[in-house]
């Protein structure tokens, strides 16, 4: 009985069983390793001798080209970036961990963990492969990250001296909800039209639209941010602009802060100057007036940065998003309110 293994590097590349063969494979190499009886005694394991064979790819998590990506696959769903030092996942968010790199490929003896660091390494979920879809519950709150390793002895433990790659670490969080007490002009038609509970859907519907780039990360340099927007029904109405009272549209600086001087977060007016927001310039007060009509996907963030609101977001470089109406793309594009407003 012989084997023979066909791929570039294999030490030995054949032999035979007297003793239980141990065979060196390159990293990256997909070999092909049969078995059979050397029937004409050659000492050569022929192609028509092969009764038995398998394929073997190689994985070699220290070629230093290994990097472990992630996004989430539950809505909205995002595409596949690096896993970035301290990033934030949302608690009920489902999210895609895999390695990838050189030398990657499936492999029955590569295994995960996803580990809870607040204390010991409790595993939080772990098995089989190269790839892991995880939902983040209440418990696995806190700082975590994902391993891939090596399963030599095939014990399902992670070993001293198992091979692995690990990723940096993570923060899960609940979502950040904020209730914003709101206040609509009369002259929005749409919204005269669809009175309560109708209206208070469309204006969710402008908070949800603003709420999905500050979840989703967008690019390998974003930061992604566990907040949610939510109008406050209760406190939710539609004014009536009359002779004297402050106007729509507001067309000065100074009909802007007769708006600003009430006391809600969210001010709607069908016009601002051309503008598509602007909040109080006493940064303190937490008041914003938006432009329904021209107000983009990330006006009302843009503006609540402005205030004193602490909504949660997280990244490096401050005041370098949500530029109205702009996207997210641009170059170290997400606020940090913690370093903002001193939140954590």
């Amino acid at each position: 009985m012989r084997f023979a293994v066909d791929g570039a590097g294999a030490t030995p590349a054949s032999g035979n069983f007297e003793t239980t063969p141990l065979i060196g494979l390159s990293s990256g190499v997909v070999y092909t390793v049969a078995a059979g009886i050397d029937c004409d005694k050659s000492t050569t394991l022929e192609y028509a001798e092969r009764s038995l064979s398998g394929q073997v790819t190689t994985l070699d998590f220290t070629l230093g080209q290994a990097e472990i990506e992630g996004n989430r696959t539950s809505a909205p769903v995002e595409s596949l970036f690096p896993v970035r030092n301290s990033e934030h996942f949302e608690v009920d968010g489902t999210f895609h961990f895999e390695l990838t790199g050189n030398g990657v490929g499936s492999n029955s003896l590569e295994r995960y963990i996803v580990e809870d660091l607040d204390g010991i390494n409790e595993v939080i979920s772990s098995g089989q492969g190269l790839a892991v879809n995880h939902t983040w519950v209440y418990d696995d709150r806190g700082d975590v990250r994902v391993r891939f390793y090596g399963d030599r002895d095939e014990n399902s433990q992670f070993d001293s001296w198992s091979e692995f790659e690990i990723s940096r670490e993570i923060w899960v969080q609940e979502l950040n909800v904020r209730s914003l007490n709101i206040k609509a002009s009369n002259k929005i038609a749409e919204l005269v039209a669809n009175p309560g509970a109708a209206g208070i859907q469309l204006v969710q519907a402008v908070l949800d639209g603003n709420s999905t780039p500050a979840l989703c990360k967008d690019s390998e340099d974003d930061w992604r941010s566990c907040l949610k927007l939510v109008v406050n029904s209760d406190t939710f109405v539609i004014f009536t602009v009359t002779p004297g009272s402050p106007p729509d549209p507001a067309e000065t600086n100074a009909d802007i802060l007769a708006h600003l001087d009430d006391d809600v977060d969210i001010t709607f007016l069908k016009g601002i100057a051309g503008r598509r927001g602007s909040s109080h310039p006493n940064h303190s007060i937490n008041e914003s007036v938006i432009n329904w009509t021209l107000q983009g996907t990330t006006t009302i963030v843009h503006e609540l940065i402005h205030t004193a609101l602490d909504i949660d977001m997280h990244a490096t470089d401050r005041m370098r998003i949500f530029c109205d109406g702009a996207t997210k793309n641009r170059a170290a594009n997400k606020l940090s309110m913690e370093e903002a407003h001193g939140l954590d």
